[in-house]
């Protein structure tokens, strides 16, 4: 990959990652609530959430998905789904956070992990950027693109 592209790459990647989404916000909640050091399994969870989600659509599976419309329709609604559930449950949920210097009742690390992987693993922001992005820098043979993709 020459140079340009790759600061091309890397430059939309730090942008996607720095815009707040659900898992950023997760992390953030639950360092607020449990504190810094306890919250290694949340970011490690997230972190191969978004690694699993990447994977999936470098392997194309989103153009299989895209070119069906039954597997396309149902994906969607299967996202309508998931976001009402996740809203619901975050209306209905009643929690407080302590602002103090103790920290809330201990969650276990597989807890945490496991919430913030299938969140990363199953945010439409993250899947919707992976799709758009890779199919940029990827040719057909599954190899980078070496050619400019952006051009002026």
């Amino acid at each position: 990959m020459n140079w340009a592209l790759w600061v091309s790459f890397a430059t939309i990647s730090a942008v996607n990652i720095v815009t707040p989404g659900p898992a950023n916000l997760n992390t953030v909640r639950r360092a607020i609530q449990l504190g810094i050091y306890q919250v290694a399994p949340t970011i490690l969870g997230n972190a191969l959430g978004l690694a699993v989600g990447g994977a999936i659509c470098a392997a194309g599976i989103t153009s299989f998905v895209m070119a069906s419309d039954l597997l396309w329709s149902f994906f969607q609604w299967a996202g309508v789904a998931y976001l009402a559930w996740l809203g619901a449950r975050l209306l209905i949920r009643t929690e407080t956070l302590s602002l103090h210097s103790q920290t809330d009742a201990a969650v276990p690390a597989c807890t945490l992990f496991f919430e913030a992987f299938l969140l990363a693993a199953t945010n439409p922001k993250a899947l919707l950027f992976y799709m758009a992005l890779f199919p940029q820098f990827w040719n057909r043979s599954g190899e980078w693109r070496h050619k400019r993709v952006f051009s002026s």
